[in-house]
């Protein structure tokens, strides 16, 4: 009995499944939302069967893409299937909403890297380098474009670009550990109440305005700023790059910890839960810049305990 309703489970959820990747690789519009959804079906499979049938439905699910999909849906299914994957067998094995998302981060994270180097070393691609070849070229061709409009571009807008470039090819680790981390959560935050309609005890975070990171990461943060600032210009060795990425990861750990206070006082003062929200999002297209200020906050809070004090007042 159980085996005939662990096929038929399985059935069903790759069905589900092909219908979303069908929909992510061949309709344009549909593809953003149809990719949020890519890991429920492993999710919901994995968290009420047991590992070995899980890992049964993975593989299943490559070799169905193989046969209906194209070239480029089997990494989308090696590294959303095994995502998935990660979420489900943590809530099969009762674990807190917090360790899934750690593991299933850097399942999805290491997903990524295998397929990255694989591509790299099988099929000499580098999508990074391609992708910066391919910005430089948009932005060179514009820049011609100005020009026979009789507009040159000023010199210290090259350069800009150009420091810009150097910069993202030297934070691309911490960005692609930031992506993985936010991609996460963004489908934690969206499967998991999915998941609860189903009857499956998914955790819950704690709310993220309570959100407290450790005190000892103030002091991380203002060792690699000190000696981030006295590196001077980009090189590119390996000191360089290593203090500027794990910089770039403190300080976006900063920035949480300031959107976390921000959220915190807007409760303590009753205010409704979407006029910050909103205000972080306006501030974020608008003037991104003003970002900063918010991080600034995390760090006063971690170093003073803000939100104490709005604790203490009436």
């Amino acid at each position: 009995m159980n085996n005939a309703r662990s096929l038929t489970q399985g059935a069903l959820m790759l069905s589900i499944y092909l219908v979303l990747l069908l929909i992510t690789i061949y309709i344009p519009v549909l593809s953003i939302i149809a990719n949020l959804f890519l890991v429920l079906p492993f999710l919901l499979y994995s968290a009420k069967f047991p590992i070995k049938k899980s890992i049964l439905l993975f593989f299943s699910s490559i070799i169905l893409t193989a046969v209906v999909g194209t070239i480029v849906s089997i990494p989308l299914t090696i590294l959303y299937g095994a995502t998935g994957l990660a979420m489900g067998i943590c809530i099969n094995l009762h674990k807190s909403k917090v360790y899934t998302y750690i593991v299933s981060s850097f399942v999805f994270l290491a997903s990524l890297l295998i397929e990255y180097i694989g591509a790299s070393v099988f099929f000499n691609m580098n999508f990074i380098d391609d992708f910066l070849k391919m910005t430089r070229k948009s932005f060179q061709q514009s820049v011609d474009l100005m020009s026979k409009l009789g507009q040159p571009v000023d010199s210290r807008l090259l350069d800009s670009f150009d420091t810009m470039i150097s910069l993202v090819k030297i934070l691309m680790p911490s960005l692609l550990v930031s992506t993985s981390f936010i991609l996460v959560f963004i489908f934690i935050q969206i499967n998991f109440p999915i998941a609860r309609r189903f009857k499956i005890d998914v955790p819950a975070f704690r709310p993220f305005r309570q959100m407290q990171l450790p005190k000892s990461l103030l002091w991380y943060y203002l060792i690699t700023v000190i000696f981030t600032l006295t590196l001077g210009k980009l090189n590119g060795n390996f000191v360089n790059t290593a203090l500027l990425n794990i910089a770039f990861m403190l300080q976006f750990l900063m920035l949480l910890q300031g959107i976390s206070l921000v959220l915190f006082i807007s409760h303590s003062r009753n205010i409704p839960k979407p006029v910050p929200i909103a205000g972080l999002i306006i501030i974020a297209i608008l003037f991104f810049p003003a970002l900063y200020m918010v991080s600034v906050l995390g760090v006063l809070d971690l170093g003073f305990n803000i939100r104490q004090r709005f604790q203490q007042k009436p």
